[in-house]
């Protein structure tokens, strides 16, 4: 399967709405709405919070500039797999608070050549380790494109993220990774996780509808 095949696939893994980030040259403002699940922002008229949510604004410009922050004071760190650290808490959170808005202003910083192969990495790896059913799909877009990256690490992270993730609708994508990849190791773990796609585990509980 070609990239150029594999992108009309992708199409389908992305989530159905766009939310504007500075990276854009959009105006960085945009309404979020608190719900018992978080904060998450409101692409359909089925998501209007209840009469007595609080209602904020946050700037991307605020965000970007948070994560830059986080992403330089660790960027000299060395992760553990699977341990939490004081990154990965904070990431986490800032990702269950601020929601799509938070990651796609990650995804333009993962993709910057200023930020340290090693902790984009480490945040894909708690991308996919995070349970949070709002931003699933956009996780999911974020992991599945960076597999694609120019950095081994961040490639491996992307795996490993999408290994966590454990999301059978991505085999496709995963395949075409695996038939492009340079690194024999990286190879070796997209099969790997092709096995796993192929026999998804009872602990995936996400439906089909959640995952749109």
């Amino acid at each position: 399967m070609t990239w150029t095949a594999d992108a009309e696939h992708l199409v389908l893994l992305r989530p159905n709405y766009v939310t504007v980030t500075s990276s854009t040259d959009a105006p960085g403002m945009m309404t979020l709405h608190r719900t018992h699940l978080g904060v998450e922002t409101s692409p359909g008229p089925h998501d209007i919070p209840a009469p007595s949510s609080t209602k904020w604004t946050l700037t991307s410009e605020t965000i970007e500039k948070e994560l830059q922050q986080l992403c330089n004071e660790y960027r000299y760190d060395v992760f553990e797999d699977g341990i939490e650290s004081d990154f990965s808490r904070r990431l986490v959170r800032m990702v269950e608070t601020g929601g799509n808005m938070v990651l796609l202003e990650l995804n333009a910083l993962l993709r910057s050549p200023s930020t340290s192969p090693n902790v984009s990495a480490e945040a894909l790896r708690w991308l996919g380790l995070m349970r949070h059913r709002e931003t699933h799909a956009y996780r999911r877009w974020i992991l599945t494109d960076l597999l694609k990256a120019s950095s081994v690490l961040t490639r491996d992270g992307a795996i490993v993220g999408l290994l966590n993730l454990d999301d059978p609708s991505i085999k496709h994508a995963v395949q075409a990774a695996r038939d492009l990849e340079r690194s024999e190791q990286l190879r070796e773990d997209l099969s790997q996780l092709l096995e796993q796609l192929e026999m998804p585990e009872q602990r995936y509980a996400l439906f089909i509808e959640e995952n749109s």
